[in-house]
């Protein structure tokens, strides 16, 4: 269209200048001059207009192609029967095959793959893998597919895929499955964490038993044996149990073994697992230190001594020295292994220097203090509240602080407005006038026009502290209703916040297990939370993971305020992450580890699953290949030659210089003209 039309304007112009040649007179070589350039101005718009009608109509046959899929995985090495392995195998149909194409003249071409075309063989993706083969041949006329694979495929995810395949796949079946002895190690269950000096099962799930066989069962720290047990005629056993003690704190490596006793074995690699366990204490630790007993004390103490999962010692002072019951003890030695210490100070604690300077150093590595009362003067540099020039005591009720809403430990009821009212009908008690230190969080204040801080909170170097700047709690353990002992819960829950070391680590990165076989996909996620434990959306974050070998950096994507990845190709081995969030001025990190075993999820499956070949090609309206005589199945399938049309136009802007030309050539002619007054 756009060549006509520009033909038509120049058409309409020339003819203009035809009409207007003969005024005034012009001599016969001008003449011919001027008809010689028009001729060939319309020589070059007439090879411009019908060179597209000339190639319109250029054809071409493109001949039925048939690929053949060859499944190249790790699992295809395993042994079938008679000493062949699944990949022999695989090559003698491959050989059959092309020879039975090539009789009946069927183009074909071979493909290889395991996890897609380009994957690694430590897994299988039997559906990217056709999708990927269809793409590629997209414009070569494909008009089958023939998969020979022994069905092992790693990859659930991807059945959509297998909607797309158009065209038929047929499968051939290399046999079935062999009778050989071969036994794996499926998972390995254990309680996460589990307890220091305490007895924890180790559960192995085995397949592959057969009745009437002996085993034995290793388990190992590292490479040095922790245990071993021989099982006798299991009887189709399936799970077994070890027994396991640990004596350290801290993330174990660890390994379990199985062997069959007087059988070989056509694979060992899928009889061992590694896989990590997190040691913790069994019990917190908690101290209470008082420079004299009173009631608060008591029920403190009371409280938490019906927390199953905390060890309480009550330390008390007494003319010459501090009490463990009967039994006078060292200060420093209960301070330096307890997880929480709790001060009462109604008087004064006179402790010596070096105690003084225990207790410092405990809250710097990372200890926690609940301070209670009165100020010590030798603590006063590290305390959230300081004394001021007033130093009377006065009874009040207390009132929380908007800064209380940033712990959930302080909301007391079954909601916000409830633990409100709750607060405020507290009987009162006995706080004195301190001041808030610097970067302390007030947490709640005297129902006085002074509004002087009660309840504060502050960091001391790695340690957190809760400062109760008054006496006469036990007057509300007195008040509560006896039906609801909202008292007692109230103090383990502060005890609960302090001593768990992740109550202020608002981010949170994890994998979903700490163990993988090689080809798993990790799958990473996280939370953010802002003071109030609210998830905070649209931040970014970077994942390190490093080895010894190599350090990987990713961002995870963001879905419904949690955040995602999934981390692929790993080999195997022992790896760290750590995952890091800019929120303000502050820099979130939260570390972990996890291990992939040697054991790739192709070693830890074996034989042939015909049934997943016979599905695919029940999808696809494929052929089920069993043997060399249904070879001729695969005639039935349509292979039509497809006739290609193409269509070559050379269009007036693609060849730049053919416009150059006729614009030359008709503003020759315009020159002409006007020189000789011919306009």
């Amino acid at each position: 269209m756009i060549n006509i039309f520009i033909l038509a304007i120049i058409s309409a112009l020339l003819v203009f200048l035809y009409y207007r040649r003969t005024n005034p007179p012009i001599s016969k070589s001008l003449k011919w001059l001027l008809a010689i350039l028009r001729f060939l101005f319309f020589l070059i718009i007439l090879i411009i207009l019908i060179t597209p009608i000339l190639n319109l109509n250029k054809k071409r046959t493109q001949q039925p192609l048939t690929a053949i899929a060859n499944d190249i995985s790790s699992s295809m090495t395993q042994r079938q029967k008679n000493e062949m392995s699944k990949a022999e195998f695989e090559d003698e149909w491959n050989s059959k095959l092309q020879d039975f194409l090539d009789k009946n003249a069927i183009k074909y071409k071979n493909y290889d793959f395991s996890n897609g075309l380009d994957g690694d063989t430590n897994r299988t993706d039997i559906f990217l893998s056709l999708s990927q083969i269809q793409k590629k041949e997209r414009d070569k006329n494909l008009a089958d597919i023939i998969l020979i694979s022994d069905g092992l495929n790693h990859n659930n995810n991807n059945f959509t895929l297998l909607k797309e395949i158009n065209i038929p796949v047929s499968v051939v079946i290399l046999g079935e499955n062999p009778e050989y002895v071969d036994i794996s190690i499926r998972k390995v269950l254990t309680n996460n964490p589990i307890f220091l000096n305490t007895e924890t099962d180790v559960q192995i799930t085995v397949e592959g038993l057969k009745k009437g066989q002996d085993i034995e069962v290793s388990l190992y720290k590292k490479n040095s044996l922790i245990s071993r047990k021989k099982f006798k005629d299991v009887q189709g056993l399936e799970e077994i149990s070890l027994a396991y003690t640990p004596r350290s704190l801290g993330f174990k490596k660890m390994r379990v073994t199985v062997e069959l006793e007087k059988v070989s074995e056509i694979n060992l690699n899928n009889n061992k697992r590694e896989f990590l366990l997190n040691v913790v204490k069994d019990k917190a630790q908690i101290a209470i230190i008082t420079s004299q007993l009173n009631w608060d004390v008591t029920f403190i103490h009371r409280a938490l001594k019906k927390n199953e999962k905390l060890k309480v010692n009550l330390i008390e002072k007494r003319k010459d020295g501090y009490y463990l019951e009967n039994d006078e003890i060292s200060v420093s030695d209960i301070v330096t292994n307890c997880d929480l210490l709790i001060l009462g100070n109604s008087d004064e604690f006179h402790f010596s220097n070096s105690v003084y300077k225990e207790i410092k150093n405990f809250i710097k590595r990372g200890g926690n203090l609940i301070y209670l009362d009165k100020i010590d003067d030798e603590l006063n540099d590290i305390l959230p509240l300081g004394k001021s020039k007033y130093k009377e005591g006065v009874t009040t009720t207390i009132l929380l602080t908007n800064l209380a809403d940033n712990y959930q430990t302080f909301t007391i009821g079954d909601s916000e407005k409830n633990s409100q009212e709750l607060w405020a009908t507290l009987p009162p008690i006995i706080t004195y006038f301190y001041t808030a230190q610097k970067n302390t969080e007030v947490i709640a204040v005297a129902n006085l026009p002074t509004k002087n801080p009660v309840l504060a909170f502050s960091n001391y170097f790695n340690g957190h502290i809760l400062m109760f700047a008054g006496n006469g709690l036990y007057r509300w353990k007195m008040w509560e209703n006896p039906t609801n002992k909202w008292f007692d819960e109230f103090v383990n829950s502060i005890v609960n916040w302090l001593i768990n070391t992740d109550i202020k680590k608002r981010f949170i990165c994890s994998t979903d297990k700490l163990e993988y076989l090689e080809g798993e996909p990790i799958d990473f996620s996280a939370l953010l939370f802002d003071e109030k434990m609210n998830t905070i959306p649209k931040q970014d974050i970077l994942l390190k993971i490093t080895n010894d070998n190599e350090v990987i950096e990713k961002y995870l994507t963001e879905k419904d305020n949690e955040y995602f990845i999934s981390v692929d190709g790993l080999k195997q081995g022992k790896y760290n992450y750590r995952a890091e969030c800019i929120l303000g001025n502050n820099l979130l990190i939260s570390e972990g580890g996890f291990l992939i075993d040697s054991v790739t999820l192709e070693e830890s499956t074996t034989g042939l699953n015909n049934s997943f070949l016979k599905f695919v090609a029940s999808q696809t309206d494929g052929k089920v290949i069993k043997t060399e005589n249904d070879f001729k199945e695969l005639l039935a399938i349509q292979r039509r030659v497809k006739q290609i049309v193409t269509t070559k136009e050379m269009e007036l802007w693609k060849k730049w210089y053919i416009p150059v030309i006729a614009i030359f050539l008709i503003s020759l002619e315009l020159f002409i003209r006007k020189r000789k007054g011919l306009l």
